[in-house]
């Protein structure tokens, strides 16, 4: 591309994003079977049907409850011909509300499930580099809202932008390429948004969103290659945007949004919280000068989507008459995760790699690192444990099988020397020893012979003389078995 250098560079999903087609889609257009949702395509569902009529009859009922219904229930999620993607249910509340929408009489849920954008025609889901760019371009329109001479007075948007890029014709940003991110198969998941409120009332639902897989959710990295473009022509107000300037703009921005978000909405919250952001914390607080955060998509909030110190957000007014205030409330995705969060590490000679010397987090960053080893330290016992109880619950199955193919006789030899050996075993089998048929009976006295030997209990020294009494007719038994003198 003429007069553009590719730049090397990764996008790493920190959390759930989500971006949107503006379309919600209905069980008429999914299926949900175990914890997985099957994106289907109906149109070839309808014509490859086997019972034409009776499908034919269904739809013709215009009962939408009952179509939905027996879309379910005739779905196979082994025909793969219909099947557009398979997305993981990450949230239980959207297996129940499909279930309600489909099972339930006079149910008025109708599941509905906003989707990510889609690719056309592998019907994959994607981040489009649109959403990237125009996250870039606001925190870099950010850095020049002063010498821009930006205000309140300013129209809302389009005066800005007049002000910080020029003429719309002759938009700087062109300069800026970023492509479309792809994303395979099982790479969503299906999430509830819940509205997180100030007053710590409690969540309120705001719909099933399909959003990226993440770091938080994962507990491992979510790595994307960024194919970014960039032309020595991009200058704002006459100054030179190279990846240096743009990695510096984005952390000016992005990065002081996420701290005060923590601090206003989470550094308060409950234990579990904070325990599902801490790999997201950890990560900010980590940041090489190569690296910053940036935020994408949906419910990315009114702070991160525009300028500081002039923002207009329009709100609907109270009951007495006036705007409501703005910034009360977060959106996360199944009440843990805040939506959006992702880190661009540009990997460029021109860029240095260097720890950041920020320390102003709301959060320690060693105490996240001993708190994630204790809990790693405590999955690794509890997997530990686990796993010692299933190898002695499969032993004690094939103990148990064993023992059940023995003859009555055998078993009486066998647990008296296996696991489930004791005074008692010993005993049961001395008492038997004479109802033995040969080839057991001399195998169960040497048996018994070992045993009492390593209690002291075969010679007359290791006995009283009542005790002796009582143990010397069962030695001689076993002695006379054995063929030794008694």
């Amino acid at each position: 591309m003429s007069g553009f250098r590719q730049v090397n560079a990764n996008l790493h999903i920190l959390s759930p994003i989500h971006i949107g087609a503006g379309v919600e889609l209905d069980p008429l257009s999914y299926v949900l079977r175990e914890d997985k949702l099957y994106l289907i395509d109906l149109y070839r569902w309808v014509e490859d049907h086997p019972n034409a009529e009776e499908l034919t009859a269904t739809i013709e009922t215009n009962d939408f409850p009952k179509i939905r219904k027996y879309i379910a229930e005739s779905f196979d999620p082994g025909y793969e011909e219909i099947i557009l993607d398979r997305i993981p249910i990450i949230s239980d509340v959207i297996k129940q509300q499909y279930n309600d929408a489909i099972y339930k009489k006079g149910s008025l849920q109708q599941a509905l499930i906003n989707f990510m954008t889609r690719n056309e025609i592998t019907k994959t889901a994607y981040i489009p580099g649109s959403s990237i760019k125009g996250a870039i371009r606001t925190a870099i329109g950010n850095s020049f809202v002063k010498p821009a001479k930006i205000t309140t007075k300013d129209g809302y948007k389009k005066s800005y932008d007049k002000k910080i890029y020029g003429n719309p014709k002759e938009d700087p940003m062109k300069y800026l390429k970023i492509s479309d991110i792809p994303l395979s198969t099982n790479n969503t998941g299906i999430y509830e948004a819940q509205e997180h409120s100030l007053s710590k009332k409690q969540l309120t639902p705001k719909g099933a969103y399909e959003a990226t897989d993440n770091l938080c959710m994962n507990r491992k990295p979510v790595v994307y290659p960024l194919r970014l473009m960039l032309s020595d022509q991009l200058k704002i107000q006459n100054q030179k945007i190279d990846p240096a300037a743009l990695i510096h703009m984005l952390h000016a921005f992005y990065t002081p949004k996420f701290k005060e978000e923590y601090r206003k909405f989470y550094a308060a919250a409950d234990n579990n919280t904070q325990q599902e952001m801490d790999l997201l914390n950890l990560v900010a607080a980590t940041m090489k000068t190569n690296e910053t955060l940036i935020r994408i998509g949906h419910f990315s909030h009114v702070e991160c989507v525009s300028f500081d110190d002039v923002p207009q957000p329009k709100t609907r007014k109270g009951k007495d008459g006036k705007f409501l205030p703005w910034g009360t409330t977060r959106t996360l995705a199944d009440g843990k995760y805040p939506f959006g969060w992702a880190k661009i590490e540009i990997i460029d000679e021109s860029v240095k790699s260097e720890p950041r010397q920020d320390t102003d987090w709301p959060f320690n960053a060693e105490t996240i690192r001993q708190n994630m080893e204790r809990q790693e330290e405590q999955k690794k016992e509890i997997e530990q444990a686990r796993q010692k109880a299933e190898e002695k619950r499969l032993a004690e199955e094939k103990r148990a099988a064993e023992l059940a193919a023995m003859t009555p006789e055998e078993r009486l030899i066998a647990e008296a020397n296996g696991p489930e050996a004791n005074d008692e075993k010993l005993n049961q089998l001395s008492n038997r020893l004479e109802d033995l048929p040969e080839p057991l009976k001399k195998e169960a006295a040497q048996l018994l012979k070992e045993h009492w030997q390593k209690q002291n209990k075969w010679v007359k020294k290791d006995f009283s003389t009542k005790q002796w009494q009582k143990w010397r007719d069962k030695i001689n038994t076993i002695k006379a078995i054995l063929g030794e003198n008694c």
